[in-house]
């Protein structure tokens, strides 16, 4: 969503470079720091949320900017039994997998689950005080009772709309991945996902911000 972005692109001042189809991307006057944000449906106005708006960006910024390394920064569910607190920043670790691709077919079904390794060669999580955790991504805001199992049989942490399918781009175009993500909502609690995350998004992005400016902090060091 570009409201995930807007607060980062502020405090840097970064300025609109280029737009292809819906996307935008923001530079700073070094060129050396770049935003892109999926931009919106025309039909309704709204954010192209998703694995859909994510591979469309992805793919558009990579082929523009050739960047050394893709950051995937934005808000995710995290679970009460895996530690998480709303407002809490991860740096998604190990993996990161679909919940919602089910294909009961041999091979298909590890396909459709993806695993693809998370870049992690520069102590992020310790540098920049993250908590750490497999993220899991899907197409709705909601969840299944299956997908609930999933999440607890994999030991996920975060559930986003979009960080599998960037993780697998860069897998297909040998590019390192990183997704760094704020908790606005708790999946595994009685509150509705779609009440937590509006009340809670505005935290979320602050902290989520704070910690993306303590990155460019240590990558200029």
């Amino acid at each position: 969503m570009e409201a995930e972005a807007q607060l980062f692109i502020d405090k840097l001042n970064l300025t609109k470079i280029k737009q292809v189809h819906s996307v935008k991307i923001f530079g700073d006057k070094h060129e050396e720091i770049f935003v892109s944000v999926n931009g919106k449906c025309k039909k309704t106005g709204a954010d192209h949320i998703g694995t859909n708006g994510g591979l469309l960006n992805t793919y558009i910024f990579n082929e523009t900017i050739n960047p050394n390394i893709i950051i995937n920064a934005g808000t995710a569910g995290g679970f009460n039994r895996m530690g998480a607190d709303i407002g809490d920043v991860y740096l998604a670790s190990d993996q990161a997998v679909f919940h919602d691709r089910r294909i009961p077919l041999p091979i298909f079904d590890e396909y459709g689950i993806g695993r693809y390794a998370l870049f992690d060669n520069y102590n992020l999580a310790e540098k920049l005080q993250l908590k750490k955790g497999i993220i899991s991504t899907g197409n709705s805001l909601d969840y299944t009772s299956s997908e609930l199992e999933f999440f607890k049989n994999n030991n996920v942490s975060l559930k986003d709309m979009e960080a599998a399918t960037i993780a697998w781009i860069c897998e297909e175009i040998e590019k390192p991945f990183v997704a760094i993500k704020s908790v606005t909502d708790i999946v595994d609690s009685n509150i509705e996902s779609a009440l937590e995350f509006e009340k809670n998004f505005e935290i979320a992005v602050k902290n989520l911000t704070s910690k993306l400016i303590d990155l460019v902090e240590i990558s200029k060091n």
